[in-house]
Parts: C-alpha cells; structure tokens; sequence
C-alpha cells in the first residue's frame, strides 16, 4: 500500500498538474502629448494687418500631462503668441494658445513655438510658423521719351503714367526731376509727387514740357522713391534738341539822302553812293541778307550850314518796311565807338530821331520820291537847325 501511494504523487508532478504561477501587476499608463496643427502658413497680408491661428495641444495617453510653458524662436518679431490656456492635462483633455502674425516689415518670414512637456517620448514639440506680405510694385511708363528734334520756340508735351501695380499701397518717399535745361525742358509745376499713396492698381499722371530755344541737346530725368521693396526707386528720361532756324535769303533795298553828305556801313561792312554828298540827290542801294539781325549804319554832317536832316526808306522783298519819320531810326549826337557800326553795340542810351517840322526848309530839291513814300526828314530836334552831325542806327531783324 504504501509503495503504491509513492507511486501516485510521482504520475502527478510527470504529468504537470501543479498550481499556476500568481499574476503579476498591473502597468501604469503615461501621457502622449499632441500638437495641432503641426505649422501654420499665414498667407500674404498688408503691412499694419494682423491675423491670428489657434494651436491646440491635448493629451492621448493615459495619465496626466504636465506642460512646461511655450517658446517662440522668430528672429522677425513678426509674431506673437498667448500663454496657454492650462498647464495639466488629464487623459484626452486639451488646451489651446493663439498666434498672431503682425508684418511690419515686407518680405517672408519664418518662425517655431516650441511646446514643452513632461511627455517621457515628445518633450518639446514644435510648431512651424511662416507668413509673407503683400507687396507694392511701382512702374515709370514711358521709361524713355525722345521729343525729337523740334523747331525752336515750338511746344512739345508728353504725360508720364506712374502706376501701382502690386497688390498693397505704395508711398511716395521723394522725387526729383533734373534737366540740363529746365527753361526748355521743364516738368509741369502743379505736379507734386511728396507723400503720395498709390493704392494697388492705381496710377496717377505728370506732364513734362519741352521747349528747344536753341541746337544744343537737353535732357532730363524723373526719379521716383518709394517704398517699392523690390525697386525702391523708378525713373523716366527724356531728350530733344532744337532744330537750326531756317535761313532765308532777301533782297533789301534802301533809298537815302542827308543834308549835306552821309557815309555808311551794313553789318559793319563800309557802303558808299555816287550822291552821297549830296542832299538834293538820292542813292538806291541793294544787298542780299540773310535770316538775322542787321545793322545800318550812316553818319550824317552838315557842311553848308543852313539845314540838317536824314531822309530814308528800306524796302524787304519789294514791301516797304521802314522810313524815316516812323521811330525805327535812333541817334546820338555824340561820336561813338567804333563797334557802333555792329548788332552787339549797346545803344540804349541813344535818342529816337525826331522829324524837322518845317519841310518846306528844303524848297523844291526835296526829292519826290522821298515824298511819294511818305518819309520825313529827321535829325535831333524838330526845328532841325542845330547843325554839325549825328550818328543813326537802324537794327533790322529779318526772320
């Protein structure tokens, strides 16, 4: 029997009939942070705009989250963000914070918020931030107007669009405009640019004038600053010249007598006459001259000392232009120099000849074709009995 009952307990333990091990503890669970969004593009917006994201963190794991504060990394202060709402969580609990993109300055830019936590596997999340601005963009057009070669004294006008083609409003910082010439290439006075805003797609107008008064090239140039970031400054340039006046050829004519003889000079060149000693004779005399100004010149002496006097009238192209006794004629009484003679002699101090205002002085021998023309005689005073000489000018400008 009892070898029996030995056998037994030895079949039991061989065949695996013992009790089952105790079970062992049950784990404690942890906290898993979660961040969203994970980034936040805020688009284009206008300088002095704002707007603001809402970051939501939560927790998914199975205990509570401790959360140790945010960071922000944004070296363009363009940014800002809110503290969070709280700083523990319970399982699939959350909190949220704001940011705030705030441009002040044009161009992208980029930033991080840094989440800190007690997460064991996620201690620092970050959230990837970025922006960018909405930009002016100004354009000068024409960029470059040529007036072409214009007669003098003519008026050519051109208009300038200065126009904002970007997408935010542009300002004006200063604006020059410089000319070689600015009494012949000028820009119009009641434009001034200081200060002025563009909103985007306008456009605003100037109006350069040209003017040549003379053969020597102009420019200029209109420079435009504003805070354009891709092209600070705009310009526009303008050219012209002035053509050569035309010249023309005429045939003067000039009949003349003096009381008692005369000489003279046309531009300065010496001119003399069969009769020119002579008063009651006349003397036709012609040139061809040229577009410009021209000077006669006659020095008239009395030698018989009875009476004095001038007596003239010049023909242009067969017109009668001038004769004596209109107030064409001056006249000193007084030797001048010898540049008298040239259209660069300064005569503003000579005296208008005045007409005799007795013609019958001259009896029968005044010619009659003086008569016929309508031409006096003249000399420094009315009476014309005041003897001796004078000196006469007559500037002829023929165009």
């Amino acid at each position: 029997m009892t070898w029996f009952l030995l056998i037994s307990c030895i079949d039991y333990a061989l065949e695996g009939q013992e009790p089952d091990p105790p079970a062992p503890a049950t784990e404690q669970g942890e906290p898993a942070i979660e961040v969203q969004p994970s980034s936040v593009d805020f688009g284009r917006l206008s300088l002095g705009d704002d707007a603001v994201e809402i970051v939501t963190v939560a927790n998914r794991g199975e205990a509570d989250l401790d959360l140790l504060g945010l960071t922000l990394e944004d070296a363009s202060a363009a940014f800002a963000m809110s503290a969070l709402d709280s700083l523990l969580l319970g399982p699939d609990q959350e909190t949220s914070f704001a940011v705030t993109f705030s441009p002040d300055a044009y161009g992208a830019v980029q930033a991080s918020v840094a989440v800190e936590s007690l997460d064991p596997d996620d201690p620092w999340v970050a959230v990837e931030l970025s922006g960018d601005t909405l930009e002016p963009a100004l354009a000068l057009t024409p960029g470059h107007h040529d007036f072409g070669a214009l007669d003098q004294g003519a008026l050519d006008t051109v208009t300038l669009t200065l126009e904002n083609q970007g997408e935010a409003a542009a300002t004006v910082s200063a604006w020059s405009f410089v000319s070689t010439s600015e009494a012949e290439l000028w820009l119009d006075p009641t434009h001034d640019l200081e200060g002025l805003v563009l909103d985007a797609g306008a456009t605003t107008t100037v109006q350069v004038h040209y003017q040549p008064t003379d053969e020597v090239p102009d420019e200029a140039t209109l420079l435009v600053d504003s805070d354009d970031p891709a092209n600070p400054q705009v310009s526009a340039s303008l050219t012209g010249t002035g053509l050569a006046p035309p010249v023309y050829d005429y045939a003067v004519d000039l009949l003349i007598t003096a009381d008692d003889s005369w000489r003279g000079w046309i531009d300065g060149a010496a001119i003399s006459a069969p009769n020119q000693d002579s008063w009651s004779y006349t003397d036709t005399l012609s040139w061809t001259l040229q577009s410009g100004t021209h000077v006669l010149a006659i020095h008239a002496r009395d030698t018989a000392s009875v009476i004095s006097g001038l007596n003239a009238v010049l023909w242009v192209d067969g017109v009668r232009e001038v004769r004596t006794g209109d107030g064409d004629w001056i006249l000193t009484t007084t030797m001048p120099d010898k540049a008298w003679v040239t259209d660069t002699y300064d005569d503003s101090a000579w005296s208008t000849a005045v007409v005799c205002s007795d013609a019958s002085i001259w009896g029968t021998y005044w010619p009659a074709d003086f008569i016929a023309e309508g031409a006096q005689w003249v000399w420094w005073t009315a009476d014309c009995s005041n003897l001796k000489e004078a000196w006469f000018r007559l500037v002829l400008e023929l165009p």
